[in-house]
Order: structure tokens, then sequence, then C-alpha cells
């Protein structure tokens, strides 16, 4: 149901997924192996909802069943590397929202973790965020100058056609990071 909610985005069915999910969370017991997944599940849902509603306690839940899922699971596990992205996610989402440097600091250690955590050459490895490098963006951006832009994001994802600027949005200033404007090719040959 949850994959099929993120696929189609019906807010009535994501609603109806959290509900499911909290009621299943509260008939697992604590030591049941099962736990842990649910719980990263539920942080993964309520961050979309988050995203979709703006919901600040959506987002502060999301963290909490992350930190929960981490804690219920052990080191060596092969599901922690995922609740440790889906936590890095969720406190990322939150730093830029609040623009918490703790929340952005624990958003890179999070993603460090799940590389780490990932086996070498396991396929999931290369979906990870290389140690956090999308939240390490905001990281020390001062957004003063078009060079602080280049510093802090000098891979735009692969989402940005080349040619086209990135949308704007806070650095952790809550100053504007925003690329450099490029300027135009000279028409004139060179001499």
């Amino acid at each position: 149901m949850l994959q099929a909610t993120w696929q189609n985005g019906d807010p009535g069915q994501l609603n109806e997924a959290i509900d499911l999910l909290t009621q299943t969370l509260a008939a697992t017991p604590t030591n049941h192996p099962n736990r842990a997944g649910r719980l990263s599940n539920l942080g993964a849902a309520l961050r979309a909802r988050f995203g979709r509603v703006g919901e600040m306690a959506d987002l502060d839940a999301a963290i909490v069943a992350g930190r929960d899922a981490i804690t219920a699971t052990p080191t060596g596990h092969p599901n922690r590397a995922g609740y440790l992205s889906n936590l890095g996610l969720a406190l990322q989402a939150r730093f830029e929202r609040v623009g918490e440097i703790a929340d952005l600091d624990a958003a890179i250690i999070a993603g460090r973790d799940a590389i780490t955590a990932t086996p070498t050459g396991h396929p999931n490895r290369a979906r990870r965020p290389r140690g956090g490098r999308r939240a390490r963006a905001g990281r020390g951006c001062g957004g003063v100058s078009p060079g602080c832009w280049r510093s802090c994001q000098s891979t735009p994802p692969a989402t940005i056609t080349p040619g086209t600027t990135r949308p704007r949005r806070p650095c952790w200033t809550g100053r504007s990071a925003r690329p450099p404007p490029r300027s135009a090719p000279s028409s004139t040959p060179a001499a």
C-alpha cells in the first residue's frame, strides 16, 4: 500500500497508510524482528506527508521513528543502511525547513553511516547520499557570494540540465544559495 501511495500521490491513501503503520506498530512488541522496518517505513511515510502538507509535526515524528528504527537495528543488519538513509533524509528536510545546524550535522553522519553500512558492489550503494553529499551542500555555505555556491554545490544534481539554474533555496545562514548566472559566450572570435 505504501509503495502504491508513493506512485500515485493520493493524500488520502498516504494518510491511510500512516494510520495502518501506526496501528501495526502499536501491536508490534518492542523486541519483534520487524519493528525496526515498520518504524522506518512510518518515518518515510511521515516525511512524504510533510513534503506534501508541510506539517512540522510529521517531520518531527518521522525523525523520532527513524531514530527508534536505528536503535532497534543491530550494527551489521542488512537493512540498517536503508534505515540510516531514511533518517538522514528526514533530518536534512528539517534542516532545510528550520535551519538548525545540528540537524544538518546529524544528516551528514547518517548519510556517511549509511554508506559504511552498505557493502561495496551492492546495487543500493550508488543510491546512498555519498557521505551526506546532498546534506553537505548546505554545510559551511555562507550564501554571501556566487563563489559560495560553487564551493558548496560544485556538482549540480542530474536533474538540473546544463545551461539552466538551480531553483532558489535557503542556505543555512538564511540567505539564498543560488548559482551564479552563466555568462554568455562571446560571439567575436579571439584574435
